[in-house]
Order: C-alpha cells, then sequence, then structure tokens
C-alpha cells in the first residue's frame, strides 16, 4: 500500500498534463489547503486559477455555496464556458 505523501508526489507529477481552464478553490477557514499551496498548485497548472472563499472551511459548498457559485461563475464567464 502506498503512503499518503507517496501518491502526493504521484498526484502532483501529473497536474501539468491537465490542460483544461482549472479553478482550485479555497476555503479561507480550511486548515487542510493554505493559501500559500492554493496558488503554487494554480501555477502548476498550464491554465490554472485559485480563489479563496470567505466564510469557509475545507468543506466549501457546504459552508458558504453562494460565494462558491458565485466564483465558479465567474471563473466560467471568464474561460468562455458559461
Amino acid at each position: 500500500m502506498k503512503s499518503f505523501q507517496t501518491e502526493r508526489v504521484s498526484l502532483a507529477s501529473q497536474v501539468s498534463h491537465i490542460k483544461c481552464p482549472t479553478l482550485i478553490v479555497r476555503g479561507a477557514l480550511s486548515d487542510v489547503l493554505t493559501d500559500e499551496s492554493a496558488e503554487k498548485f494554480a501555477r502548476a497548472l498550464p491554465n490554472g486559477r485559485w480563489v479563496r472563499i470567505e466564510k469557509s472551511g475545507h468543506n466549501v459548498q457546504g459552508d458558504n455555496p453562494r460565494a462558491l457559485l458565485d466564483a465558479m461563475t465567474t471563473f466560467f464567464r471568464e474561460v468562455s464556458i458559461a
């Protein structure tokens, strides 16, 4: 069985293969993903962006669904998907 760290390194090596526009969403109160990590993740993507959702922890969709929807709608408009 692979360790969490081994899995993480393996996944990280595949990030550059994602070609579609990608939005990394971070809950401002999350203790799982930091601003720095979200920014680094987004920079590793060919067309990545990140957004911080206020008044939410790691479970953004449950903590602040309205702000998540607003962020996603803005992102989709910017990348001409909506």
